[in-house]
Parts: structure tokens; sequence; C-alpha cells
């Protein structure tokens, strides 16, 4: 085998160990400078661009994917407060909210709601929007002339709305770092309805029962001429007792307490 020539030898000596001088070929040093070129690129549009192209977000589809078949399961959700905060803590079907978010809100809102063309979505104030329930009705019938639109003819299926409703409420209070300036008006936490909610039922309630407790003798009264139409129409007739005798043991009982029979 023919030894290199002398003038193949650098001057490095490591030890009294002399190195050859064996360059890299061309097309592997160009491939690696391209490739350190390409990787600058590559951070900008991985960190800074269009959301959703990285394998977790692939990932989170297909979970999504196959949720939708698990839809079978709880069937159609109706977008009413009850529904979004049964499912605003539950994991498994608020990953079909979050990539619904992922990949048509985030332009607006934000990746985090943090808001950018369209308002904050983690602090306490709210546009078009007073109670949980109305998350759902935005998406669904849109806002703002437009502004925001109408997601019923864009999403697959009703429940997409729903769970998309419960993620956005969950990312409430979440502060994400540049959340643009508070919009709208402050809204109360996000609570299942209490009754002074709708007051004139419960005041209707709460009137029915004063009345009851103040006169109680005469609704006990007509309690038993509804109970028994033929033992106290005139107070002295056949008492509760007669009729009760037709029925089980523990409404007569009842009655027989009630009547005073």
């Amino acid at each position: 085998m023919n030894q290199p020539s002398q003038t193949e030898l650098t001057d490095h000596v490591y030890d009294g160990i002399r190195e050859y001088d064996n360059p890299l070929p061309g097309w592997w040093t160009w491939l690696f400078i391209g490739s350190c070129a390409f990787s600058f690129f590559y951070w900008i549009i991985f960190h800074f661009g269009t959301e959703g192209r990285s394998v977790l977000d692939e990932f989170d589809r297909t979970s999504a994917s196959v949720l939708e078949l698990r839809f079978q399961e709880i069937g159609v959700l109706k977008p009413d407060r009850e529904t979004i905060l049964k499912y605003l803590n539950n994991p498994k079907f608020l990953t079909v909210g979050r990539v619904v978010y992922k990949t048509n809100c985030v332009s607006c809102h934000g990746a985090n709601g943090e808001g950018n063309v369209g308002p904050n979505l983690t602090d306490d104030n709210w546009k078009n929007v007073k109670q949980i329930e109305d998350i759902a009705r935005v998406i669904e019938q849109g806002a703002a002339n437009g502004a925001m639109p109408a997601w019923r003819n864009r999403l697959s299926h009703i429940n997409q709305i729903v769970l998309t409703a419960a993620y956005v409420a969950t990312l409430r209070g979440s502060k994400p770092a540049g959340g643009k300036t508070p919009e709208g008006d402050p809204v109360g936490q996000w609570t299942r309805q209490s009754p002074l909610d709708h007051p004139l039922p419960f005041l209707v309630v709460a009137a029915v029962t004063g009345l009851m407790l103040f006169d109680f003798g005469y609704f006990r009264e007509q309690l038993c001429i509804i109970a028994c139409p033929y033992g106290r129409l005139n107070h002295n007739s056949l008492p509760c007792a007669i009729w009760a005798k037709a029925i089980t043991l523990p409404k007569r009982k009842w009655i027989e307490v009630v009547c005073g029979s």
C-alpha cells in the first residue's frame, strides 16, 4: 500500500501523533451548512408559526377523532349551563374542545386565550357573554355582525360546540403572558345556577309557602277536600278515614294526620 506523502500530514501533533489532512467531502460540508441554515427557519416556524404542526398537536387531533366516535356514549349534548359545567372538568372529552379551539380560534384569540384580533378569554370581562351558556351561543351563532363567525355550519357535530365552550370556560383565570387588555363587562364566576338567578319563580314559591304557614288551617281543609272529596265537604260528614280505607295504609295514616280524622 502506498504511504501518504509528507505534504498530506497536518501540523497538529498530539503526544507525538500527527494526523493526515483528509478534508470532508464537499457534499457533506454543504449538507451540514444547509442543515444549520434550515434549522434557524425551522425554529422560527415551529415556535412562532401556525399552531397545530407539532407531534403533540397531531396526537391531540387523532385523539379527538377517536373521541368523536365515542359521542355515541354521551349522545347529543345540549348547549346549556348544566351540560357545560358537567364537562368543564372532564379531561377525556375536553380534548375535543381544545383541538377545535387550537384549529379554528388561535388566529383571533391567541394560542392560550390571551387575545389577538379577538378579545382576551382569560380575564373576568366578557363581550356578548353574561352566563357560561352564552359562550356556546356565541360560538354557534356568532356575534358582532360577523366579526365572530357562526360555527354551527362549520363544525360537524353540536357536541363540538358544547365541548369547545367548556374548554374556553376553563381558560378563564389562567393569565397567560401578553394578555390583551380586558374588554366587555365583568361576569360572575362559572357556578351552578342559584334561585336568585331567576328570582320570580323563587319569590312565587316563597309567597305560597308563607301563606301556608300563615293560615295552615285553611290549606289543610282544602287538602282534605281534594284528598277526601266525599268526606269533608260539609266539615261534619263522613271523616277522611272512611274514604282512606280504600287506599294503602301509609296514605291512610298520612291523610288521618293531616285532616285530623
